[in-house]
């Protein structure tokens, strides 16, 4: 566990608290993307996705949508995926966060554009890069866009080829241990001290390291991802607090009676019996 006094915007708890106050998401898109956004909507930390119950659940570090019909997932990346299964993690959650548009009614011609931006504190393609872009386009004609909305950025930390934003620049090299210069970066280190100054955001950190330790073991034991884990204690707390029976957590989570069981007694939670 990263002592509190040790944490920095690289940590993902820190990061996401910062992203959480929406001029500074604001800003940090319209400088990255080079675009100008009236308004953000909703930021949202740590959201869930989970469409079907037997499906993979994921959980976005900072999600954020505006008035210009975009959605926004920013994710902090201090390791590098087993088997560099990083790209095929963007594609997954492209996937959620469209089908979920759909699941609410909407029309295909309606559907938002995505864009999943992982910030990395290693090069993730090895070719030093402080910036990739991946879109979809035509290998006969590369000028040729399937304008279908979704975009895919890698910010790397470490990079150092690349035009990109002098406040982006100076982000990277913040997030990398460098001294923060210019005024965008001035401004997110200092918003970083007011979280660390604030002590219920401490008492906060505690717990939630607490429960990602908590969420992982179980994970672990269970054979189950860490997302789908989490997204079923939610449930099962929720239904149990409703008095609900096991035959309904059951048909509801898709879990069995006999593995809720056993993990409402991992979880010291009181089951109902039918």
């Amino acid at each position: 566990m990263v002592k509190w006094e040790d944490l920095t915007i690289s940590d993902n708890f820190i990061f996401q608290h910062v992203m959480e106050d929406a001029p500074i998401c604001k800003e940090f898109l319209e400088k990255l993307l080079s675009i100008e956004i009236k308004n953000i909507s909703y930021v949202e930390l740590e959201k869930f996705f989970n469409l079907e119950m037997e499906g993979k659940a994921i959980r976005l570090d900072v999600y954020a949508e505006d008035e210009e019909n975009s959605v926004y997932d920013i994710e902090m990346q201090t390791t590098k995926s087993p088997n560099d299964s990083l790209p095929k993690r963007t594609l997954y959650y492209q996937a959620l966060i469209v089908a979920n548009q759909i699941k609410k009614g909407k029309d295909y011609q309606n559907l938002k554009k995505t864009f999943i931006i992982f910030v990395c504190t290693f090069d993730p393609f090895g070719e030093g890069r402080r910036i990739y872009t991946f879109k979809n386009l035509c290998l006969e004609s590369p000028n040729l866009e399937l304008a279908n909305g979704a975009t895919t950025i890698f910010l790397n930390a470490k990079g150092i080829n690349g035009d990109i934003h002098s406040d982006i620049k100076h982000l990277l090299e913040f997030i990398n241990g460098k001294k923060a210069n210019g005024d965008f970066t001035r401004r997110i280190e200092t918003k970083v001290e007011d979280v660390k100054r604030n002590d219920k955001m401490r008492v906060r950190y505690m717990s939630w390291y607490a429960e990602e330790m908590r969420i992982k073991r179980i994970a672990h034991a269970e054979g189950l991802a860490e997302g789908e884990t989490k997204k079923a204690l939610e449930m099962i707390r929720n239904l149990l607090s409703e008095s609900a029976s096991i035959d309904l957590i059951s048909k509801v989570s898709g879990w069995t009676k006999e593995k809720i069981i056993e993990l409402a007694k991992k979880e010291n939670i009181k089951v109902v019996e039918n």
